[in-house]
């Protein structure tokens, strides 16, 4: 998970999930940034968006190169 490959394959894929509309226990977010070409991030509950907007606000000062909302999915079973 560390590789500079893998790190590129998350960067360049979609969103792991789709985050329109409400969710089971949370609401989804369009939380504006200035770190994307859209002016958005979609997030998922206060906690996120928290997080994305600390994000936005350490890439805006330069000590986060980049982020993603929602990069990828992990398994359980296998990373415990």
């Amino acid at each position: 998970m560390t590789s500079l490959a893998w790190v590129d394959q998350v960067f360049n894929a979609p969103p792991a999930r789709d985050l329109k509309g409400p969710a089971k226990y949370t609401q989804a977010f369009r939380t504006p940034t200035t770190s994307d070409l859209e002016g958005v991030v979609d997030t998922q509950g206060y906690t996120e968006t928290a997080a994305a907007l600390l994000f936005d606000y350490f890439r805006n000062r330069g000590l986060v190169g980049r982020f993603k909302a929602q990069p990828f999915v992990t398994v359980k079973a296998e990373f415990g």
